[in-house]
């Protein structure tokens, strides 16, 4: 896309290539934290075509990823609440498309990164995604067995908009905050009391 070639590679950031040169352009980790985790032969970036122009999406170990395709810069992540399997990515639309070890299909609107609808298809690991026409063809992993589950669109359906949970929510952070400061005052002031009250006690007996 846009002259570039987009893999993951086992130092866990995602690089771009120059096609004709080969020249790395950008190389930008996906996954948070010191550690960087690899990603896997089967994780293949999705980058679609004039509907969602200048993008690139990766599914890493833990999160959904949508990257600036000239830059690198993200623009958003989602992360499951399961961990993510290392599997390709897949764009149907305005809809990015992600599973999880939970056997969840979700889907996350490729502008806003808010999940619009997700589906459970089992209890197994969510493989490859493949979009055909209207439907949507997902591998999941048994215990015992594998299959393939074909998902269709539902004209009664409604859309839903979940914002990823590893966003920072200022109003919630905030009360978190006060909460344990509360706390934290209140146990030093108990402990500041406490031999006082305790050589009162020696004196009266």
């Amino acid at each position: 896309g846009d002259g570039l070639v987009v893999v993951g590679l086992s130092d866990g950031r995602v690089h771009a290539l120059d096609t004709e040169t080969g020249a790395e352009r950008w190389a930008e980790a996906a996954l948070p934290g010191l550690i960087r985790q690899p990603f896997g032969p089967g994780t293949v970036p999705a980058i679609p075509g004039d509907l969602v122009a200048g993008a690139a999406f990766i599914a890493g170990p833990s999160r959904l990823v949508r990257l600036d395709i000239g830059s690198g810069e993200e623009r958003w992540s989602y992360q499951l609440s399961d961990e993510l399997t290392q599997l390709t990515s897949a764009i149907s639309g305005r809809h990015a498309l992600i599973g999880d070890a939970s056997g969840l299909a979700a889907a996350v609107d490729v502008g806003s990164g808010a999940l619009v609808w997700k589906a459970p298809l089992g209890s197994g690991l969510v493989g490859s995604i493949a979009v055909a026409g209207d439907r949507l063809f997902v591998t999941v992993a048994e215990a015992r067995d594998s299959s393939v589950v074909a998902l269709e669109h539902d004209p009664e359906g409604t859309l839903i908009s979940e914002t990823s949970p590893s966003v920072l929510n200022p109003a919630w952070a905030a009360l978190n905050y006060l909460a344990a400061a509360l706390t934290v005052g209140v146990a030093l002031g108990l402990l500041a009391r406490g031999p006082d009250s305790l050589r009162r006690r020696e004196r009266a007996s």
